[in-house]
């Protein structure tokens, strides 16, 4: 009572003074909290700062109020407003809301397009009753993409030039319909192309030496089991001399889990879909296509100046000439190697050993590829700071186990791995630094590997 009668008895210009101690006080000890924990580049101190982004917007939204209150000459007048634009505010976002719950609107998508950065590398797909989904046939769009590191963690782009994407017939990204393919190229996102236009993939460059016809037919999402169906279902009808098959360490093998878990539940459903202009992004779920959700990614993205968005998986280059490059990677090597895993290469095996079985009957030379994840080409060659969760990372004996099944099944490999640290050790960059995929120098050295295997081998007569 006697803080009360003190209080009450001060003058306006005093009381404005202490209200704003109270009420401004803790904010401000607040935020500047939250914009040191910011700059610290720990694995937690990230994840802290996202989770706590919103709830400080929120209790700064409250605070305000509470200040407006205290300081106003009218109270109550002031506590009626702040109820007013309350209820008001929460009905707008609402109505907003209402739209994404019942699927009319993905503002993930709206955004997007406002922005200048579309991202439909994520989502342009519809559904396919046999491969689970694919991508949308004759699509073709542009723009000033983020890395999917970038993406992920609310990273500024750092890509300046845009990037073109165009997809065939089929829906698969070949510039132009093929109805006859010298080679076939079938695998997932690094043969697809993510983060490089389509003058810059594989499929481009090995048809430019070989002067033949090279169809790409790979598909971001796919695991081996669904580019075993893509041999057969698609492959086979541009009658290719030679397929290339390539293997992802990263993510096949839970891929192909994914596809025999969801293929018959998540098809039944997306089908309903079918004729949507917005593929899969519906099949996301409510958050990524919420208006609360995607303005907070937005307002965290453009608080980048004052609180840093940073990935804690990063590396600093030791080769030299780069020594001190920057270098950020997928958390694909923090998984360890278990028995599920092992499981699952089983059943990847027998894939392959079907894929081999089904070219042979079909005369066609097969090639198997093993593309390794980042953080095994770069780990000779990177330090991490002490702190940093990479430092425990380790790499699958799966690059062991795929050699096995090379000579095993007595059937035609390549492991880029070496070719790929040769490359780094030479000052090269064959991987973005921003990105989990390879960059347009890595897609031209794959590209040119694969070109000179093909003439070792002389499965291609005419090759120059």
């Amino acid at each position: 009572m006697k803080l009360f009668s003190w209080y009450h008895n001060l003058s306006h210009t005093r009381k404005v003074t202490v209200w704003s101690v109270l009420c401004l006080g803790p904010l401000f000890l607040g935020w500047t909290g939250l914009i040191v924990l910011s700059h610290q580049t720990t694995e937690s101190a990230i994840i802290w700062t996202q989770q706590l982004f919103g709830w400080m917007l929120l209790i700064t939204y409250g605070f305000l109020w509470s200040w407006a209150i205290g300081v106003s000459r009218q109270p109550r007048l002031t506590l009626f407003r702040g109820i007013a634009w309350t209820i008001t505010l929460w009905g707008l976002i609402l109505c907003l809301e209402l739209p994404a719950t019942f699927k009319f609107v993905h503002w993930g998508l709206v955004f997007e397009q406002l922005s200048g950065e579309p991202q439909n590398y994520l989502w342009a797909y519809q559904p396919d009753k046999e491969l689970e989904f694919r991508r949308r046939p004759n699509d073709h769009w542009e723009g000033y993409l983020s890395s999917d590191i970038e993406f992920g963690w609310l990273m500024p782009r750092s890509r300046a030039e845009p990037l073109s994407f165009t997809y065939d017939k089929w829906g698969y990204r070949n510039t132009v319909d093929l109805d006859h393919a010298e080679v076939a190229l079938i695998g997932d996102s690094y043969v697809e192309g993510w983060y490089v236009s389509d003058t810059e993939t594989i499929a481009q460059r090995l048809q430019t030496r070989l002067s033949q016809p090279v169809v790409n037919l790979g598909v971001a999402g796919y695991g081996t089991m669904q580019e075993w169906l893509v041999l057969q279902k698609d492959a086979i009808r541009f009658h290719p001399g030679v397929v290339i098959f390539f293997f992802f360490e990263g993510n096949d093998l839970y891929d192909d889990n994914r596809f025999e878990n969801s293929l018959l539940a998540e098809t039944s459903n997306l089908l309903e879909n079918n004729s949507d202009p917005q593929g899969f992004a519906w099949s996301q779920g409510w958050q990524q296509g919420a208006f609360t959700y995607n303005v907070l990614r937005r307002l965290r993205r453009v608080s980048h100046p004052v609180l840093p968005n940073n990935s804690p998986y990063v590396g600093q280059l030791t080769m030299p000439g780069q020594d001190g490059q920057t270098l950020y990677f997928a958390d694909y090597a923090s998984k360890p190697w278990t028995d599920f895993e092992a499981g699952r290469w089983k059943k990847t095996r027998d894939t392959l050993a079907q894929v081999a079985e089904y070219s042979k009957a079909q005369g066609i030379h097969v090639l198997f590829t093993f593309i390794p994840i980042k953080f095994r080409v770069y780990q000779p060659f990177v330090t991490f700071d002490l702190a940093s969760p990479c430092r425990t990372w380790g790499v699958w004996p799966i690059a062991e186990m795929f050699s096995e099944f090379c000579q095993s099944a007595d059937v035609s490999c390549l492991n880029l791995t070496g070719l790929f640290q040769e490359a780094v050790r030479a000052g090269g960059m064959p991987y973005s630094p921003v990105d989990s995929h390879w960059s347009p120098e890595g897609h031209a050295l794959v590209g040119d590997f694969l070109f000179s295997e093909l003439a070792k081998r002389g499965w291609l007569s005419h090759i120059p």
